[in-house]
């Protein structure tokens, strides 16, 4: 009996918690600042710990595609994981013929799969090799995980970022002297992100598709009663996704998803714990 008291304590405290708030029976100081560009900036002081939690929101996600580059939310939020000019690389300037020529590659193995019964397959098979060879070249400039390793190596924790219906969240955790840090390094990657090992990680989406819906026996169910009729674009990498990135999801549909719906407007930057909430604002 006790337990089942623990389990109905824990279950509805966040309903209790969030009534009290709409009550105004909580206290939560939160301070709001509009940037000069647009972007939101959202700040709640917590001094229980030498800690911040920061969070980037963007009104973003499945909900802004469009048939024919279904995934590009979802792709996009991987893309921002794999680097800058400066960060996860060691020759940018090596790199960038390389990727010019593994998009180049993609298109037309791409473009030749899409003739369907009329396909080279011969053509396709030397493409894909090419492809191959090209991404293997690549890795030799790229440095995995390095946005990762920089936000552990300065006590960072919790890095993380998840795709929904109408937004994205990027997340982490730090000790709060390194929030100056978490901004130029957000900032970097939202400004000046580079789609680097691109194809690859389409492969990787495709895999949390197939392992969250393709391969357990809920995945219909959850299609069924989580995508209604009035939806006509398959919504993929969800749980309640629909089907998987479309073959026509590339770089430039993602490239171009990414510059028409991350401006500063549809930007909240979001932190909570030790910090100022009244710096100088700009």
């Amino acid at each position: 009996m006790k337990k089942l008291l623990v389990v109905l304590s824990v279950s509805i405290l966040p309903f209790i918690s969030a009534a009290a708030i709409q009550a105004g029976e909580v206290d939560l100081p939160i301070k709001e600042h509009t940037l000069a560009n647009g972007l939101k900036v959202l700040l709640l002081e917590r001094h229980h710990s030498p800690t911040v939690a920061c969070q980037i929101a963007f009104k973003v996600g499945h909900n802004n595609e469009r048939a024919g580059v279904t995934g590009a939310a979802h792709m996009l939020e991987h893309m921002m994981f794999k680097g800058t000019r400066t960060i996860g690389t060691r020759d940018y300037a090596a790199e960038v013929p390389l990727m010019k020529e593994i998009d180049q590659a993609a298109n037309e193995m791409l473009d030749e799969k899409l003739k369907g019964s009329e396909a080279d397959t011969t053509r396709i098979e030397n493409l894909a090799k090419r492809l191959d060879e090209l991404q293997k070249e690549q890795k030799k400039y790229a440095v995995g995980e390095e946005l990762s390793n920089l936000y552990k190596k300065n006590g960072g924790s919790g890095l993380n970022a998840y795709t929904a219906d109408d937004y994205t969240n990027y997340i982490i955790k730090l000790p709060s002297n390194k929030l100056e840090l978490w901004c130029w390094l957000e900032s970097d990657r939202i400004a000046n992100p580079v789609f680097r090992e691109f194809y690859a990680e389409k492969e990787v989406v495709h895999e949390e598709r197939r392992m969250r819906m393709d391969t357990v026996p809920s995945g219909s169910m959850w299609e069924l009663f989580f995508r209604p009729p009035i939806w006509r674009i398959p919504i993929p990498g969800r749980p309640s996704g629909g089907l998987p990135i479309s073959p026509t999801t590339d770089v430039k549909p993602c490239r171009n998803f990414s510059t028409s719906t991350m401006p500063p407007t549809m930007q909240s930057l979001c932190g909570l714990g030790t910090l100022r909430a009244k710096p100088h604002w700009k």
